[in-house]
């Protein structure tokens, strides 16, 4: 008879073995705090630094297939680079990281990103590519990035793309092609409160997250929702609906300043980003868990530790632990393609 393993045996077994799995990918770390961090399964993603939010304390990851994550950092790493990510989704459908690796320190790559439309300035030749935890500005065709204008429309409002861009390390982004896949009926909105009106019940933010446009984007708030959860400069998340003239009302809403803020139960409302299927989730991607031993993005995967960013660098170094404070959807209605190419004339 083999004797009956006691409940704290079986705690450190189990500990033992998530520690095993994760230490393939230079990541024990990730399950060094036993079964309440392996239940949130770390994920690992590889891929390129497009954006940074100071103000949220986060930046922005793109992988090989276009999908974007928002995380929440003490440190960022370096605009343009190359990196692999053990990351934690919130409550709010941004991530909190749990480690970091440079593979690769770039002045500037290529990258292939997919997102709403929440924003064209027509003026200057860009538009605000959205997704959750994110809304950054991207240029059209400019003399700066060495791109031609090209005749063609603007995206629109609430289309969802795949933008083909250049990124360098001071974060500037060119669009060199856009292609509307579908069209949104929900998009992720992140920005800064401006302004907050309650004749009207509504509110006004910053059209891009860290305010790098002048514009600006007005959300009506429904009876079910409150606007007594807004403050005047506060970093939110929001999800809305579209409607007609490109207006949005709120669905859902929290607080995006911090890891904590986007995990705060108490200051969110509505829908939030983790219980909406989406496109850029990363339940839904090629991204495995450490839990299980594998690890890959857009297909490619690796248990020594090296990792790849649009199959452009990879690295065997240590993943970097990350420590301190701070961290969709689109429901869409299929259209069909149409090309548009970056630069575009205004309308």
């Amino acid at each position: 008879m083999f004797p009956r393993p006691n409940s704290r045996s079986l705690a450190r077994g189990l500990t033992l073995g998530v520690v095993a799995g994760a230490a393939g990918f230079g990541l024990a770390g990730v399950a060094a705090a036993g079964g309440v961090r392996a239940h949130a399964r770390a994920q690992i993603v590889r891929g390129t630094v497009v954006h940074e939010n100071r103000r949220a304390h986060s930046f922005v990851v793109v992988d090989a297939r276009g999908e974007l994550y928002a995380i929440h950092a003490a440190r960022r790493p370096a605009l343009a680079s190359a990196v692999t990510v053990a990351i934690r989704r919130l409550r709010n459908g941004t991530y909190a990281l749990e480690r970091v690796r440079t593979d690769a320190s770039r002045h500037s790559a290529q990258v292939r990103m997919r997102g709403v439309v929440t924003f064209v300035d027509r003026r200057s030749h860009s538009f605000v590519l959205s997704a959750p935890g994110v809304s950054m500005l991207v240029h059209r065709g400019t003399r700066r990035a060495g791109i031609a204008s090209a005749a063609g429309a603007s995206p629109s409002v609430g289309s969802v793309d795949t933008v083909s861009a250049s990124v360098d390390d001071q974060g500037s982004v060119a669009a060199t092609g856009v292609t509307q896949t579908a069209q949104a009926t929900n998009v992720n909105l992140e920005g800064i409160v401006l302004g907050i009106d309650p004749a009207t019940n509504s509110i006004t933010i910053s059209a891009t997250d860290n305010s790098t446009t002048s514009g600006s984007i007005t959300v009506s708030i429904p009876s079910t929702l409150s606007i007594s959860l807004f403050s005047l400069g506060q970093e939110v998340e929001l999800t809305a609906a579209t409607g007609a003239g490109g207006t949005y009302t709120l669905v859902g809403s929290s607080g995006d300043q911090s890891q904590q803020a986007a995990g705060d139960q108490t200051d969110q409302q509505g829908v939030q980003n983790d219980s909406v299927d989406s496109p850029d989730s990363v339940q839904s991607g090629d991204n495995q868990s450490v839990g299980d031993g594998q690890s890959s993005s857009d297909g490619q995967s690796s248990s020594d530790g090296q990792s790849s960013s649009d199959g452009q660098s990879s690295g065997d170094g240590p993943v970097t632990s990350q420590t301190g404070t701070e961290q969709s959807t689109t429901s869409t209605a299929t259209v069909p393609p149409t090309t548009t190419p970056a630069g575009g004339g205004d309308n």
